[in-house]
Formats: C-alpha cells, structure tokens, sequence
C-alpha cells in the first residue's frame, strides 16, 4: 500500500477491497491479493511494479526487525516484542518472500532481528522461520550463485 494515494486508498475503502486495521495500517484480502496478482500476471507492466512493490515490502519489515534487535537486546524487551508481534504476519510474508526471490540483503537484515528473538519469548517463530528458509534453500541450492550456496 506504500506509495498509494489517499484518494486510491479512499476508492478501495469504498469498494471493500482494503480494510484499515486498528493500527492504522491497510490490509488486503489473501483471496482478493490472488485475484489482483493473478489479473496483473497478464500485464508485464504490472509484473514488473508488483515485484517492486513485493521488494520494498520485504524490505521495509525485515529492516523494521532488524532496526528492533538493540531494543530486543535492552532494559525492556517486552513492549518491543509486542510491536513485533503486531507485525508478525507482515515480517513472516517479508521473510518468506525474500527466501522465495532470493534478496538474501533483506534476509541478512531480518537475520538480526530473528537472533534476539531468544530473550523475546518468539523463540519457537524465530527457529520456524529458519527451519522453513533451510529447507528453500536446499531445494534451489543447485540453482543457486555461490555466494547463496554459502548461507545454507
């Protein structure tokens, strides 16, 4: 929803395609996401913009975790874990999009984050979404430049 204006979002609203959540944030449909992408895979214009948009998406919510890993790390590590949590669904999407694409910046990005979720009491998420990356890179690890071979 990053770079939308407020009269598209307004139209979107209005046609109960996006729901704003409590937070503030937009969210869209899991079932409506399909249809959109499915729609737009036609158009090599809007497969081009919906990778980009994918891209900075990633980017944004493993960058917010990673920036979040001093403050996992300090005096109260509770009030973070709770901003996290509200995030979570976003950084797993960001996490698994990054795995998927191979943008293993994001993933080092989001790599600082998971390594404090020990003290977060998100120990069993963190160690999820490594057991789910270890096996996508096993599965591409042949297909994959050395410098992504070395992760796994």
């Amino acid at each position: 929803m990053a770079q939308t204006s407020v009269v598209d979002l307004a139209a979107l609203l209005d046609a109960a395609l996006i729901q704003r959540r409590a937070n503030g944030w937009y969210e869209i449909h899991s079932l409506i996401r399909q249809l959109a992408l499915q729609q737009a895979a036609a158009q090599p214009h809007l497969v081009a913009a919906g990778a980009a948009a994918e891209r900075r998406h990633s980017h944004y919510h493993l960058n917010y975790l990673a920036a979040r890993e001093p403050e996992l790390a300090g005096p109260e590590p509770h009030l973070v874990t709770a901003q996290i949590r509200r995030r979570l669904d976003d950084i797993r999407q960001a996490w698994r999009l990054a795995c998927q694409r191979g943008w293993l910046i994001e993933l080092r990005q989001g790599l600082d984050g998971l390594a404090r979720y020990d003290s977060s009491g998100l120990v069993q998420e963190a160690i999820q979404l490594l057991d789910w990356t270890a096996e996508r890179l096993q599965m591409v690890e042949g297909t994959m430049p050395p410098a992504c071979t070395a992760v796994s």
